[in-house]
């Protein structure tokens, strides 16, 4: 009797689950945590950008968090998440709006 051994090949583009921000508004000097969760085989590669296009980090998981210190007025905006494997890309939007000290 010969036995045959498959083997499968399992693939999945990513999908961002869900893209988030600690505080949708929020002030110069304060401090605001991004949560990205994806999920992807091979595992994506997970990353958040400013506003301006400038990328805060990138990891190779399915879950990213990182924090952002409201220094200047250019740091309220959008950011993205991109979620990418070598099948697809995904990405999301979140908006952290800037509010004035003097409405507190």
């Amino acid at each position: 009797m010969d036995i045959e051994l498959c083997y499968f090949n399992f693939s999945d583009p990513p999908s961002i689950k869900e893209a988030s921000v600690s505080i949708a508004k929020s002030w110069i000097g304060q401090t605001v945590t991004l949560k990205c969760m994806s999920d992807g085989v091979p595992t994506p590669r997970l990353t958040w950008y400013k506003p301006d296009g400038s990328q805060i980090n990138s990891v190779i998981d399915t879950q990213s968090t990182v924090n952002v210190k409201m220094n200047v007025d250019q740091y309220f905006g959008f950011y993205k998440c991109i979620a990418h494997n070598r099948l697809a890309v995904d990405f999301k939007i979140v908006k952290i709006q800037q509010i004035s000290m003097s409405f507190l």
